[in-house]
């Protein structure tokens, strides 16, 4: 078995990323933030027991700054999301992968970036017995998607970007009557609310005496409430 772990991530660049949390935290904090989430993910994996590790990126002209990104990570590799949604770059990066030679894959998003290590770990170990593994987030979405399969299955008229997307996700692998295995739910950081869900929970981590997990992401929190103008 030759596992793979794949980020999904965007360059943050002011303007053009996180546009709802922009609302709450400006243009400048919100594209911070993001590149704050996407080095939490990368400490996360690197610290992982998987054959290959990898960065698909948007847009294509981001490449420079992702190798610059994962330079000190020589484990990992960068390449381009392609395709027309996100359905299509899915899987067209498990395509990738399994021409690698992987073949036991999950794709990461890196809005999570407080979610466990052992998630990630439970959703290879779920793939020794099931063709797909989904991890749900709260407002209906997913964050991640694991297969032993190269189906297109799970990604078919999949209405992006809304609530549906987990709901009909599960639909398509159960109706091809494929196995399905889930990892336990978590939250995503695209709105005020899931904002405000990251700040309490980081500071509840920080109450209890976790120190190594999103120690970027706290640590920019820091410096947004020491410096709260936007």
């Amino acid at each position: 078995m030759t596992t793979s772990i794949v980020l999904l991530a965007k360059e943050p660049v002011e303007g053009r990323i996180k546009t709802r949390l922009a609302r709450t935290l400006g243009g400048l904090y919100s594209a911070k933030m993001a590149e704050c989430f996407i080095r939490d993910a990368l400490a996360v994996a690197s610290k992982l027991s998987i054959g290959l590790k990898g960065v698909a990126y948007q847009p294509e002209e981001a490449r420079d700054y992702f190798r610059e990104l994962v330079k000190s990570l020589l484990e990992f590799s960068t390449f381009p999301q392609r395709g027309g949604d996100p359905g299509e770059r899915l899987m067209n990066i498990l395509q990738h992968e399994f021409s690698a030679g992987a073949t036991h894959i999950v794709i990461w998003e890196t809005d999570t970036p407080t979610l466990p290590p052992e998630y990630l770990m439970q959703a290879f170990e779920e793939l020794k017995r099931a063709e797909f593994v989904l991890g749900p987030t709260y407002d209906g979405g997913i964050y991640l998607i694991g297969t032993s399969l190269p189906s297109a299955t799970p990604f078919t008229s999949v209405p992006w970007s809304t609530p549906e997307v987990f709901k009909k996700m599960v639909h398509n692998i159960s109706s091809a009557g494929l196995k399905l295995a889930l990892t336990p739910p978590w939250y995503d950081v695209d709105t005020e609310h899931g904002f405000e869900m990251l700040r309490t929970h980081l500071n509840a981590l920080s109450y209890a005496g976790v120190k190594d997990l999103a120690t970027h992401t706290a640590a920019m929190l820091a410096t947004m409430e020491n410096h709260p103008a936007r």
